[in-house]
């Protein structure tokens, strides 16, 4: 049998694709299907991974249509961002992307008892990993691993070209004083609010993660910045 999804709907066929027949209808867009090795579950994402409205979440059914629940607890993670499970050869592990970083969740009680169902985070740093793979014989996880990076440029009319400014350091949303000796930036990707001297002098940071901030504006005496900022869910102005 082969299992597949279309819309909001989960199909079953032949192998051949022949007589094909719904399974179940799902609240949202159902994406990525996988079997468990041992034919009884499918697990699959409802919803989308990159859409802040429509959030995707990792859900499970038993291959007889029955059982239909998420896989993880209700506010594991706000807005859920799962997608691309793939369970280990051996069915011990199922492995998943969330928020950029790669997870395991047990699946078979070990030597140190049950398995508790929680995911535990297996990548870190300042890569984003996705399109997890377990290798065949279970010793290996393959992974896409990605570092956003840009490049501060400045435009020079006289030669028609682009030219690195402030060292062409990774940064956006540049502002700069009234009096034109000071200017604000955020760092790209990670978004912390820095300041300096127009010569990258007299460095400082002003923001510090989890908070997110973007698009500083000077006040009119050029003593303060203004930034949109966000936490989560929430959006503030800073000083």
């Amino acid at each position: 049998m082969i299992v597949y999804a279309h819309e909001r709907d989960l199909f079953f066929a032949n192998r051949d694709g022949s007589q094909p027949h719904k399974l179940i209808a799902l609240p949202d867009q159902a994406n990525e299907p996988v079997w468990s090795p041992d034919g009884k579950a499918i697990r699959f994402r409802v919803g989308s991974a990159g859409s802040p409205s429509r959030p995707g979440a990792l859900w499970e059914i038993s291959a007889d249509g029955t059982n239909l629940h998420a896989l993880l607890p209700p506010g594991w993670r706000n807005p859920p961002q799962e997608c691309c499970g793939k369970w280990s050869a051996d069915g011990r592990y199922f492995i998943f992307q969330s928020h950029g970083n790669i997870w395991a969740r047990a699946e078979k009680a070990s030597w140190f008892g049950k398995a508790n169902g929680q995911p535990v985070q297996l990548t870190s740093g300042p890569m984003s990993f996705s399109t997890p793979v377990p290798s065949k014989d279970g010793k290996k996880l393959f992974v896409v691993g990605a570092l956003a990076r840009g490049e501060l440029t400045r435009y020079d009319m006289k030669h028609a070209q682009f030219l690195p400014f402030l060292s062409g350091i990774s940064a956006e949303s540049v502002s700069f004083s009234k009096d034109r000796e000071w200017v604000a930036y955020s760092s790209y990707p990670d978004a912390t609010l820095w300041r300096s001297k127009l010569d990258g002098s007299e460095r400082i940071q002003l923001s510090y993660s989890p908070l997110r901030a973007v698009m500083p504006k000077w006040s009119p005496e050029a003593r303060r910045s203004r930034s949109t900022a966000s936490l989560r869910d929430r959006t503030l102005s800073c000083t």
